[in-house]
């Protein structure tokens, strides 16, 4: 009875965590998106999959076209580029994303760091599509926690107003900006570097390039990130051979990573 009990409880606070009362997003929280419905990714539009830093998200169409993921953080450099891995379930998907520096809980014009990228852009329809784009943090950045927004809109530019209806998603996250001159040193200690070479018959050979500390991870995905090879890699020079000729054609993801340290890297099988 009381593991019912706390059950049927979670389930009242995940309810009411979604609601649009609550959720940011809707009345009352950063996003705004109102009157309802100004979001729609019913048919695949939208995000599937985030890689960015520490963020490693696999999601579906959330409520209303919404979804609150400001638990999943991840740590960016004022000033450094970074590699941002977005898969779509439906094609000509554009891509903008804001951070809210000043912490206003609004998503405003000159906190826009990535405007309406297209991917998939020479495709129309549903299916699996994934393109890894370059997400510039701007130098002069506000150190400190921020809420990240992602937002899409199929076949036209993301519009900022939240009140003009859009065929796609937006998802939160939440960002620690660290300063350049302070971030640098650790920066360059932990970068990773790899290469995937092709081999025959659908085999892959990861090099690295990098000296770590650490052993490194290898765990090759889907783009639902669902788990297909998992193994590991110790140091700079070392090789690391994978089979994939069991699996279906189609794109996948190659993430290497320790508890310092990650990077994806996008294969596709013949």
């Amino acid at each position: 009875m009381k593991i019912f009990k706390q059950a049927f409880l979670f389930f009242i606070f995940s309810l009411f965590l979604n609601s649009s009362i609550f959720a940011q997003g809707h009345p009352g929280g950063p996003g705004g998106c109102w009157p309802p419905p100004c979001l729609d990714c019913s048919e695949g539009d939208g995000l599937k999959l985030i890689l960015l830093g520490e963020i490693d998200n696999v999601s579906d169409c959330g409520l209303d076209g919404y979804s609150n993921f400001s638990f999943l953080s991840t740590e960016l450099i004022a000033g450094y580029n970074y590699e941002l891995t977005i898969s779509t379930g439906y094609g000509n998907q554009f891509i903008s994303i804001w951070i809210d520096f000043n912490d206003n809980n609004e998503f405003e014009t000159d906190e826009l760091i990535m405007e309406s990228i297209v991917i998939a852009g020479d495709q129309e329809g549903p299916g699996e599509y994934t393109e890894t784009l370059n997400l510039i943090i701007p130098l002069d950045a506000m150190y400190g926690e921020h809420l990240i927004r992602i937002k899409t809109n199929r076949n036209n530019p993301v519009p900022n107003d939240e009140t003009i209806p859009v065929i796609g998603e937006v998802e939160i996250y939440t960002t620690v900006i660290l300063s350049s001159t302070v971030g640098i040193k650790e920066h360059m200690k932990t970068e990773l570097n790899f290469s995937v070479a092709y081999l025959p018959d659908n085999r892959y050979e990861i090099s690295l390039f990098s000296e770590i500390e650490n052993e490194i991870i290898v765990n090759i995905m889907d783009i639902t990130g669902r788990t297909l090879v998992i193994g590991n890699i110790a140091n700079i020079g070392d090789k690391y051979e994978f089979d994939m000729s069991f699996a279906p054609a189609g794109v996948y993801l190659v993430r290497l990573y320790n508890e310092n340290i990650g990077k994806v890297k996008k294969i596709v099988v013949k």
